[in-house]
């Protein structure tokens, strides 16, 4: 409406403190459908399975059998639990080295003898103890 006009009925009603037409909700109701949506619409996505499709006649069944005749103590080998060695020769120590680091953050290895080895921080690889070229 620009000034000088006379507002019609519908507007009038609008301007009424009771108007119920005015759509504007304050911040606590935004957030709590907000929230609601997000928890709908995440458990949506539950009731529904995660897989590409149905994988009943796959090529790779073809080439892989099923049973690999696998001996069962050579699988039991690999979960079960070794017995710690301990390494005491001071020449065997210079050689044994065990990468610490986590998720990109680059590759240290820490000695047996408790030097650091093979930097490899920020893509700047230096070989052994001592930088080399």
């Amino acid at each position: 409406m620009t000034t000088g006009e006379r507002p019609d009925a519908a507007e009038r009603e609008c301007q009424d403190a009771q108007c119920q037409c005015n759509s504007n909700i304050n911040r606590r109701e935004f957030i709590a459908l907000a929230s609601l949506s997000a928890t709908g619409a995440a458990l949506d996505g539950l009731a529904r399975p995660a897989i590409a499709g149905p994988f009943e006649n796959n090529e790779y069944l073809k080439i892989i059998p099923t049973d690999k005749r696998l001996d069962p103590k050579w699988v039991a080998s690999l979960t079960a639990r070794g017995e710690p060695t301990a390494v005491t020769d001071r020449r065997a120590l210079a050689h044994i080295g065990m990468p610490i680091g986590g998720l990109c953050t680059g590759t240290l290895y820490l000695g047996g003898d408790g030097k650091l080895w093979l930097w490899d921080i920020f893509n700047r690889v230096v070989e052994g103890i001592a930088p080399r070229r």
